[in-house]
């Protein structure tokens, strides 16, 4: 039998009393005896029997249920969320470490398995030959009866314009006469005193209105950082009146110590700008060292002064783009490191309203100088893994606002800035994964991002019309982005190693590198910068790739596996890419200090890469095997045979050169190892140069430096 749900009514009082109550509120005998009348245990049992059918109904339901949750929370704490450090090994999670390295991502030799082989190689190499990479392979091997024959037909045809080698012996005023012949490396003046030669250093004052037109027209879209007007003021105040379109003065009229580095920054503008649009009246190279010499005495560590900034800005953007600078990861780190710690001390980081500037044109100046400042930083750390310096959370300063009556430039500029503000937030956040070392990142948030940074990357660009500027939207944008992109692709193929996802990867990294990278262009002063940074990644990539194709033919011919066409055909490929590059690099070496420096890596290993078979004998089995894993050739040998098309390039010998390439290596690496000695010899006093002689040359750079086993 059940015991029957009967509903009881009585208070508590009286139902545990079991006396009669009269249901009221307080009941009679609860009022007489003056206690609390509650009905509580009468409310619930009400509730418990409406409720006590549903309960049996889905008790068991119920209980299924949290037992799946509880065997499920149990299996969670088994599983390990996947993670990725992109400066640890994938392979055994050691650290890496790539110090003061000339070109960008070469973290990526030391986790490709086939570069990893190339690396044992020339270490190989250079413990039987410690200078093996110090010299042109084009000319290692030249006789030196074929090296005389070589210098008397290059005086042959050169005449004045031929470049002597370092044991010709000829004294600096020789060297910068004949490097003088070279416009953009004529020398005037005494730089060493720029305020007693400054006149001399400089064209005339027509020139100088042209070349200042020049750069507000084309290059301040690129580093807006000065006002056109104020700097016009400023230099009719300095260098005072003119007849005919000359200068009347012989010395600057300094007014104040801010004066000096507007000198300093004159003179940058006009290099920059005559560098952009060469023309009749030369900007000598020596303006670009008076501006140095100028900045030595204002260390804007200690001087806080906003033409200063201003100044070390414009100096340190040309040092990148400058045809005759080279750039390594230490400069770009320390340099604007620097800046940005002005910034702080000059209070950019704060909106000029809270600190009492209530001019508009500086208020929209300092903006201008701190966003661009912080595009600048994410920039260099997206092309060569720097650290960031800044810290936006301690930063309230807002975006640049369209001024009223602004010129159509000027309002281009703040339109990009708000334009891509989003763009810069999110690849920040992905440069910082990048650098980051103490902790792995989960997977599933770096590809996320990776996905968010390419959303918005095509959102910006759909925002582009015909009032931006290319210089502006081409290449401060599209090719960092694009680079960072390929590079964080290509690792994540590393990574996730010979699978269906990881060749996802692989594709993805070769379609932006070999399509959405090959058809962007420009015309800006940025392209050969950030041209020569792309051949650079081509070549890299294309050495990986070729070394792997390598392994795994050898695995394929080892097992009598003769279905090796399409590796072949692959192979063919990227020879023809990587050898026509590097032709190309010898085009730029007449101009481009960075392009022979890469010029001669990238010969040497052609040279290896001739003979493959060396490099598979001289390393571990186990490490050739671990490259000799299958890629998708096929889809692979699509995407180059595009790219070969479509920059029309044809199969080429490297080396087999006539007598006039081997004339032509030769003046480039007398033209580079000159200018070093010029500079070298007027940097340091006649006393020391004599002391160092007698010291093993230690030079300040080592584009070797990824060879060199970690």
């Amino acid at each position: 039998m059940t015991k029957r749900d009967r509903t009881i009514y009585s208070c508590d009082a009286c139902r545990s009393r079991k006396i009669k109550c009269n249901r009221q509120t307080p009941c009679a005998s609860c009022h007489k005896s003056k206690r609390d009348c509650v009905y509580t245990v009468s409310r619930q049992r009400d509730a418990q029997i409406t409720n006590r059918k549903l309960d049996k109904k889905t008790y068991h339901q119920i209980s299924a249920i949290e037992k799946k949750i509880s065997a499920l929370e149990g299996k969670k704490g088994l599983l390990q969320v996947e993670a990725i450090n992109f400066n640890k090994s994938f392979t055994d999670q050691t650290p890496l470490v790539e110090l003061q390295s000339l070109f960008p991502y070469l973290l990526l030799s030391k986790q490709d398995p086939g570069c990893v082989l190339v690396r044992h190689h020339c270490h190989h190499l250079l413990e039987k030959d410690p200078r093996y990479f110090e010299y042109s392979q084009l000319l290692a091997d030249l006789s030196l009866t074929k090296r005389h024959h070589l210098t008397a037909r290059a005086k042959a045809l050169l005449g004045e314009a031929y470049i002597p080698s370092p044991q010709e012996g000829h004294t600096i005023d020789q060297l910068k006469h004949v490097l003088s012949l070279n416009p953009n490396f004529r020398f005037a003046g005494n730089f060493a005193d720029p305020l007693t030669s400054f006149f001399s250093l400089i064209p005339p004052a027509w020139a100088n209105k042209q070349l200042v037109d020049t750069f507000f027209q084309h290059i301040y879209p690129v580093i807006p950082i000065i006002d056109e007007t104020d700097f016009n003021t400023s230099i009719n105040r300095v260098l005072g009146p003119q007849i005919d379109g000359h200068y009347i003065n012989s010395f600057p009229s300094i007014g104040s110590a801010d004066d000096l580095p507007f000198l300093a920054l004159f003179l940058l503008v006009l290099r920059i700008s005559y560098m952009y649009t060469p023309g009749a009246c030369p900007v000598s190279y020596d303006t670009l060292r008076a501006a140095e010499t100028i900045m030595k005495e204002f260390d804007i560590t200690k001087t806080h002064s906003l033409t200063a900034l201003q100044a070390e800005i414009m100096l340190r953007f040309y040092k990148i783009v400058a045809p005759e600078s080279y750039t390594q990861s230490n400069y770009v780190q320390v340099s604007v490191g620097v800046l940005i710690q002005n910034c702080y001390s000059l209070a950019l980081h704060r909106d000029p309203e809270y600190i009492g500037e209530h001019n508009p044109k500086q208020q929209h100046l300092r903006r201008k100088i701190w966003h661009l400042l912080l595009r600048m930083e994410v920039i260099d750390s997206a092309i060569f893994q720097t650290i960031l310096s800044s810290n936006p959370d301690a930063s309230d300063t807002k975006l640049p606002q369209l001024i009223d009556q602004a010129p159509p430039m000027e309002q281009s500029i703040v339109k990009h800035i708000w334009r891509s503000t989003d763009l810069f937030v999110s690849l920040r956040k992905l440069v910082e994964i990048n650098s980051k070392t103490s902790e792995d990142t989960p997977l599933e948030t770096v590809l996320e991002l990776l996905v968010e940074v390419e959303t918005k990357l095509q959102t910006f660009l759909a925002t582009i019309d015909s009032e931006a500027s290319t210089v502006f939207y081409n290449d401060l944008v599209i090719f960092p982005v694009n680079f960072l992109l390929m590079y964080m692709y290509y690792s994540l193929y590393l990574f996730k190693g010979p699978t269906p996802l990881g060749n996802k990867y692989l594709l993805k990294s070769a379609q932006i590198l070999f399509v959405d990278l090959a058809r962007t262009r420009s015309t800006s002063l940025f392209l050969a910068y950030f041209n020569l940074n792309y051949i650079h990644l081509v070549l890299m990539i294309t050495n990986f790739l070729r070394m792997r194709v390598d392994c795994i033919i050898h695995r394929h011919l080892r097992a009598q596996d003769s279905s090796v066409q399409d590796l072949q055909c692959c192979r063919y490929f990227l020879k023809i890419i990587f050898f026509s590059h590097v032709k190309e690099l010898g085009n730029y070496s007449s101009s481009h200090k960075y392009a022979w420096q890469m010029r001669k890596v990238y010969l040497t290993l052609a040279k290896i890469m001739e003979r493959s078979s060396d490099v598979l004998i001289s390393n571990d089995p186990e490490l050739v095997k671990s490259a000799a894993v299958d890629i998708p050739v096929k889809e692979i040998n699509k995407l180059l045979e595009q790219y070969i098309n479509f920059k029309g390039f044809t199969p080429t010998t490297l080396f087999d050169p006539t007598d006039n390439e081997l004339i032509d290596e030769m003046q480039h690496e007398n033209l580079w190892n000159a200018m070093e000695n010029i500079e070298y010899s007027e940097k340091v006093y006649s006393g020391w140069i004599d002391a160092i002689k007698n010291v093993p040359s230690n030079w300040d750079w080592d584009y070797w430096d990824f060879l060199k086993i970690s």
